[in-house]
């Protein structure tokens, strides 16, 4: 029959009906319609050959079929033309039929499609730039020893519900080329035993099912191809199977594809069945849930390369005591993710996973049974806290970073590097049985502050040597010394550990000998009984540099009665207002100790002061005059650390200065006793200062300080007798100084920066008492000495002040490394004797005490002449 340029329009149509009928049906350009069903071709052994093209439109309301009955054969081809069928469109069904259908710029709609259900039926379908919509079933090759070929190009194939392939023995070949073939339901290919399926998506393809079947018989053969960008998407259902069929094998790849999902998908869930997953060119699983070798005795491999990033989430691999395996080769930040491996209640008999070439991360909380090998040159990047009943195998120059999170495992075979954490979060590894380290191999820890480190915890026994390498920041602040454990051995600890390195804010410090200076404090890894320790101690050089300062600080400063002669006013009353020259000896000596007992210190101080009055002024009863001043002087201190290392600090130096004394006379001036008022002190000074700290720790370092220093006292002398003056004096007085130092830049050993204290301001309300006594001369034996001796006088004084400290005065930084001595607000208690017993001449004594942490002494003695 060829219609060409017509329209015919029937009720029901029987074409070719009857054994071995030939028919051929050709419409070019014309409108077929049918208002019932249509058959062709039907009945054993017909011939149908059907060809709709040049713009036709074809339209059947109930069924149409094409070449029905046993070894049928049946073609159809869909050129440039729609075919809408409301039923089902139904081609070669019969046993041993064949049928071969095309769709080219078409459009196909239709209730149903059944193409060759029968057994043996041999069944082709293309499809090209062309749209096909199933409401239906979509059924090809539903027979034992059927095959189905179907070749889909640029195309879009719509289905309710899909079945490819089903019967024993059945093939079944599907390709999608920049296609889609999707199901509102689900897709089973291959259903039955010895089924063969081998499927191809490529070219940006998607191929989707809410419920995905594939492989379900014993013994089929499965492969499927994802690649170019296309989408292999196995919908919401919890029950989408690739070798669901005992003894089934299955080859899956995906190359630079994708593969969804929200619901489940299996691979070799049957028993004794295999699954091959490859995961190639920037392959992605954004699925949830996926497992793999989950029956009895089935085995799943999964082979990831090159690959530049993505992630794979299975749940479950080897369950059911089946066998697992992942390969990694050529990954770059690859992650293998979510609860997976043996996360059911099976036993697994044995699961790998091998790290060959790439780095890789495991994230989400991960269960499983077996081993982990990460080879030469590799990483393995953990994101969660894990769990391996098996042992983790690192090659020499592997890599293995925990980040942080807890792992839980039977053992540890180590010759590569293996990294819990960064210091920025703790990890504890658990290991059930044996550390087993090999030469070149290391473990870096991180320490959070005090007694909290990363811990390996062995309960088993250890073997070999490895390497420790220790990291922290400045964030992690270390208050007092001690140790933290890091290796933890219940079992034979025959292993050793040796510090090899601390990492902090990022740079790396190499060990000295046995121990590691960096910042403030001292690393060594030491064994006690079983566990190694990192013991951690506060160097001594920061001592050395905070009393340093300290004595450059306090040396050369004076009060106004540390100066001999200037305790009360001149005596001499043929000589009141003289200028003098002066000389005193200061001896101070104290002891101190960092603000957590970590360091403990002694210091002690000289001083040689000159000075003398260069004018002079008076109206008779009050006074003022000017001076100048010098001297030298030298320091020393020795401190020791809890792990008795010991540094020395030692300053030497010299000063310059003016200084001004005001005293007021409010008395007639003709009772030495009855002179009292105010008085004024005021001095500046520049000190310039040579330093040297030492240690037993091969530390040295010479830096210059220069100083600037001003001083201003106030007080009042008052008589305490009343009308009738007395020998007894009150003197309430202020003391306020201000220290600065400045000087060069101090670096470590290991180059970091070290400031040291450089301001002090001290405020020292007080108030003397004193007693004042004058013997004249009055015997003639005594008058023979009278141009040597006019009257002596004695002055002496007990009192003392309360002091205000402000300033950097005791902390010190090393390194970003903040030591800090303990400091406090204290009392000074104070006592001195001046005698004048020969004539121009006074002799000074003079102690103090302070009642603070640091327990200084000090002394004075000196002397003034006038002339």
């Amino acid at each position: 029959l060829d219609y060409s340029d017509s329209k015919i329009n029937i009720g029901n149509g029987y074409i070719g009906v009857g054994e071995k009928s030939h028919t051929l049906l050709k419409l070019d350009n014309s409108t077929f319609h049918a208002a019932g069903n249509i058959d062709i071709g039907k009945g054993s052994s017909t011939i149908a050959n059907v060809s709709v093209g040049a713009g036709s439109n074809m339209s059947i309301k109930g069924n149409a079929s094409i070449g029905v009955g046993d070894q049928a054969k049946a073609k159809f081809s869909v050129k440039d033309s729609v075919l809408n069928i409301g039923s089902s469109l139904v081609l070669g069904q019969g046993n041993s039929t064949e049928a071969e259908m095309s769709v080219e710029h078409s459009q196909l709609y239709s209730g149903g499609l059944l193409l060759g259900t029968a057994n043996n039926a041999v069944v082709s379908m293309s499809a090209n730039n062309s749209e096909i919509s199933v409401v239906g079933d979509y059924t090809v090759a539903k027979g034992d020893g059927s095959e189905a070929t179907l070749i889909y190009k640029n195309s879009d194939i719509n289905l309710g519900n899909g079945i490819l392939g089903a019967g024993s023995g059945v093939k079944t070949d599907l390709s999608l080329d920049n296609s889609k073939f999707v199901a509102s339901d689900g897709i089973i290919i291959g259903k039955g035993d010895n089924a063969i399926t081998n499927l191809s998506i490529s070219d940006h393809s998607v191929f989707k099912g809410e419920r995905i079947n594939i492989g379900n018989g014993s013994y089929s053969k499965n492969s499927i191809s994802i690649t170019g960008n296309s989408i292999f998407d196995f919908g919401s259902s919890q029950e989408s199977t690739i070798g669901e069929g005992d003894y089934s094998q299955s080859l899956v790849t995906i190359n630079d594809a994708s593969v969804y999902g929200d619901g489940s998908l299996t691979l070799a869930k049957g028993n004794n069945s295999f699954a091959v997953l490859n995961l190639q060119d920037n392959a992605v699983t954004n699925a949830n849930n996926i497992s793999l070798a989950t029956g009895l005795g089935s085995k799943a491999i999964v082979n990831v390369s090159n690959m530049n990033s993505g992630q794979f989430n299975p749940v479950s691999m080897g369950a059911g005591d089946g066998y697992a395996e992942v390969n990694f080769d050529g990954v770059n930040g690859y992650t293998l993710s979510t609860n997976f491996i043996c996360m059911d209640s099976g036993s697994c008999a044995d699961t790998v996973i091998n790290v060959n070439r790439g780095t890789v991360s495991l994230s989400g909380t991960n269960d499983w049974k077996g081993q982990i090998n990460v080879y030469d040159g590799t990483r393995l990047d953990a994101r969660g806290n894990d769990a391996v009943d098996g042992i983790l195998n690192v090659s020499k120059e592997a890599q293995v970073d925990f980040n942080g999170y807890s792992q839980h495992m039977t053992g540890i075979d180590n010759k590569g590097m293996i990294y819990l954490s960064d210091g920025s979060a703790s990890s504890d590894v658990y290991l059930d049985k044996d550390y087993v380290a090999h030469d070149g191999s290391g473990v870096q820890f991180g320490i959070f502050g005090q007694k909290e480190a990363d811990v390996m915890h062995v309960k088993g026994d250890t073997s070999g040597s490895s390497g420790i390498v220790v990291t922290t920041n400045s964030k992690n602040k270390i208050k007092k010394g001690g140790d933290i454990l890091l290796v933890e051995v219940n079992g034979d600890s025959s292993g050793s550990f040796y510090l090899n390195s601390l990492i902090k804010n990022g740079k790396e410090y190499k060990v000295t000998g046995d121990y590691i200076d960096v910042g403030a404090w001292e690393y060594a890894l030491n064994k006690k009984r079983k566990n190694w320790y990192l013991s951690v101690d506060m160097r001594p050089e920061p001592g050395a540099f905070i009393n340093n300062s300290k004595s450059m600080l306090d040396m050369f400063a004076l009060q106004r009665y540390d100066i001999p002669g200037q305790h009360r006013y001149p005596t001499l009353f043929e000589n009141l207002y003289n200028n003098g020259m002066w000389i005193q000896f200061n001896n101070n000596s104290g002891s101190n100790s960092e603000v957590y007992d970590n360091l403990k210190t002694s210091y002690s101080l000289n001083t040689m002061m000159i000075g003398g009055d260069i004018y002079n002024w008076t109206d008779g009863y009050n006074y003022s005059h000017i001076g100048i001043m010098g001297g030298m002087g030298s320091a020393a201190n020795k401190t020791t650390s809890t792990n008795n290392k010991r540094a020395t600090g030692n300053v030497d130096g010299y000063t310059l200065g003016l200084y001004h004394v005001f005293q007021q006379n409010i008395s007639d001036g003709l009772n030495e006793s009855e002179r009292q008022g105010l008085w004024t002190y005021s001095s500046i000074q520049y000190m310039d200062y040579d330093n040297s700290v030492s240690s037993t720790n091969n530390f040295k370092a010479d830096y210059g300080v220069n100083g600037f220093r001003l001083t201003g006292e106030v007080g009042y002398l008052k008589n305490i007798g009343g009308i009738q003056p007395s020998d007894f004096y009150v003197e309430p007085k202020l003391y306020l100084s201000h220290t600065e130092l400045s000087g060069g830049v101090v670096e470590d050993l290991q180059g970091g920066k070290i400031t040291y204290p450089n301001s002090l301001t001290i405020i020292e309300p007080g108030v003397f008492f004193s007693y004042r006594k004058t013997h004249e001369s009055t015997s003639n034996d005594e008058a023979m000495f009278k141009d040597y001796i006019k009257q002596s006088v004695v002055d002496a004084w007990f009192g003392g002040g309360y002091s205000f400290k402000t300033g950097n005065y005791s902390r010190t930084n090393f390194d970003s490394d903040m030591v800090e001595y303990n400091t406090s607000d204290n009392f000074a208690l104070k006592s001195g004797v001046e005698f004048e017993f020969l004539k121009d001449a006074r002799l000074l004594l003079t102690s103090s005490y302070s009642i603070n942490n640091d327990r200084n002494l000090s002394f004075i003695l000196g002397g003034n002449y006038y002339f």
